[in-house]
């Protein structure tokens, strides 16, 4: 609660704080608002943040990436401009270090998006789109995702609420979760998924409005 510790949040201030800026006097209240720019930012979507405490950002056509500190790291342009039709819309950091990215709203025309890798130096890894799988085989990931996680052996899990379904993909660009992705089991309107301790994927439902193992 900022405005009830006023004093004591005052007392961790520094001169010269890593964003600027810094304050003279105790102010009566805390509102902070910080602003990060450049790196080819500009329509930001999702955050994930690596092993070293930068953060990813996806953007309108690219990826930009940040430091602790707010300094751009990437280029002016973004990772991978135009890498990604139409739009990459989820991120994800795996176990290595390296940046998955899933592109949004592909679901219908020629359905030419997909899951892109990328390394942690923003280089284009692999791409798993329609020219590597067939549509009908990727369910979530090449139509209307809406969730993404990666569990603790690199394993990437998407879910799709307009498909109803749950993805699997490996570290390798492997296809884990069949044919259709994993579906039924009271799955419906996915929209988000995360991994518990065991390895287990808990996936949240829009329409039902429970949980599912």
């Amino acid at each position: 609660n900022p405005a009830g510790n006023v004093a004591a949040l005052y007392g961790l201030s520094t001169a010269n704080p890593p964003f600027g800026g810094g304050l003279t006097a105790e102010p009566n209240d805390f509102v902070v608002a910080i602003e990060l720019s450049g790196g080819g930012s500009f329509s930001s979507w999702k955050v994930a943040i690596d092993g070293l405490g930068n953060a990813w950002v996806t953007d309108s056509n690219s990826v930009s990436e940040f430091s602790s500190t707010g300094a751009a790291l990437s280029p002016s342009s973004g990772y991978a401009s135009g890498a990604f039709p139409p739009s990459p819309v989820l991120i994800a950091v795996d176990t290595v270090g390296n940046v998955w990215v899933m592109d949004g709203d592909v679901g219908g025309g020629t359905q030419s998006g997909g899951l892109t890798e990328l390394s942690n130096s923003g280089t284009v890894l692999r791409n798993l789109n329609a020219s590597v799988y067939p549509h009908d085989q990727l369910g979530c990931i090449q139509g209307d995702p809406d969730g993404m996680t990666i569990d603790g052996s690199g394993n990437v899990w998407v879910v799709s609420g307009g498909y109803s379904c749950v993805v699997k993909v490996s570290n390798a660009g492997s296809l884990l979760s069949g044919a259709s992705g994993y579906t039924g089991g009271g799955v419906t309107s996915p929209s988000s998924v995360a991994i518990d301790g065991s390895e287990n994927a808990w996936v949240a439902g829009q329409e039902i409005g429970r949980a599912h193992v």
